[in-house]
């Protein structure tokens, strides 16, 4: 498993959610600022430790973590993090996309400070490193607090080619007792 804590400036760090240990991704990118959320957010543990911190971009148009993966050829469920928290102080929440190799993922739009949006896709990696860039088209700076990706079984999802993906619309837990809804 690959759990990459986006701004964090130490090694590593527990989610104590999840019990996931995170990794700094200084080792996936050489771009960008760390920057801690607001301290109104971080108060009371309310959310996740993983969104108390955010790697910014205020410079280039496109900035791309480059993640090594374990074996090129099979599927992987790639998951983003992204909550605003007035990281920057400008109560203004930036408007981007995030492109997975040459291909538009998605338009981050988040409606307040402490939206937390959780996108996830499968991905047939055909090289050994996928790219994740986030993309400045002119709606603020954008920034990411969190990446996971999870080796999948090529026969849980049948890809629809190389380099092709599926992007997650809806989740439903249908199986759960309702006592503890986290998502490893």
């Amino acid at each position: 498993f690959i759990s990459v804590d986006c701004g964090l400036d130490q090694d590593t760090t527990v989610d104590t959610f999840t019990g996931i240990l995170y990794t700094s991704d200084a080792g996936y990118i050489d771009t960008g600022v760390s920057m801690d959320i607001s301290q109104e957010y971080t108060k009371g543990g309310k959310f996740a430790r993983l969104y108390e911190d955010v790697r910014s971009f205020p410079n280039g148009s496109r900035n791309c973590y480059n993640v090594t993966v374990e074996r090129k050829g099979i599927n992987y469920l790639v998951r983003a993090r992204f909550m605003y928290g007035n990281y920057d102080g400008k109560n203004s929440i930036p408007t981007f996309d995030v492109y997975i190799g040459v291909n538009l993922w998605l338009r981050v739009e988040l409606s307040s400070a402490v939206d937390e949006l959780q996108p996830e896709l499968t991905y047939n990696a055909i090289e050994a490193s996928i790219f994740i860039c986030l993309v400045n088209i002119g709606g603020g700076t954008p920034f990411i607090s969190g990446l996971e990706l999870r080796p999948l079984s090529n026969s849980v999802y049948n890809q629809p080619g190389p380099s092709k993906a599926l992007n997650k619309l809806f989740r439903y837990d249908v199986g759960s007792n309702g006592d503890n809804l986290n998502i490893r």
